[in-house]
């Protein structure tokens, strides 16, 4: 199940372009399992994942290790970027779901982040963000947030 993310909980305008889903849900099922590549990328990621979760196990100081939990996936439209992070939130909120008591990954597409009030859309995107933070200091959700269609320039 997805939901618009609100902008703040006493308005019934959503955050421009986000969707906040449920992990598992029903959308995202098998989509692990049927994403095939010519490396061993899906095996790389879950150590990469292991690796973070027992570094906090043991209470390592993640700005002192210089370790981020940031994945960034980078390539050409239709590569399938969105589904393989979409597949990682939905194996991971299954495999964890022990150590979290919920999972919600947030979807937001870059296209809608500027508002047609253009002096509005900064505090739409820091309100956004305010509420994804929110849902992170939850220890016990597991939060992922995918920025789908950004476009970069050189």
């Amino acid at each position: 199940m997805n939901q618009a993310l609100a902008v703040d909980e006493n308005s019934d305008e959503s955050a421009i372009g986000s969707l906040l889903w449920q992990l598992p849900c029903s959308e995202f099922e098998n989509l692990w399992e049927n994403l095939v590549y010519d490396t061993d990328l899906k095996n790389e990621l879950m150590s990469y994942v292991h690796a973070l979760i027992q570094l906090s196990d043991k209470g390592a100081d993640m700005k002192v290790i210089n370790v981020n939990r940031l994945i960034i996936l980078l390539g050409p439209p239709g590569t399938g970027k969105t589904s393989l992070c979409r597949g990682v939130a939905q194996h991971l909120s299954i495999r964890l779901n022990s150590r979290y008591s919920s999972s919600v990954m947030v979807e937001i597409n870059s296209h809608s982040l500027f508002s047609k009030w253009f002096s509005e859309s900064g505090k739409l995107v820091l309100r956004m963000f305010d509420q994804i933070d929110e849902l992170a200091e939850d220890g016990r959700c597991m939060v992922f947030v995918l920025i789908d269609e950004v476009i970069f320039s050189t």
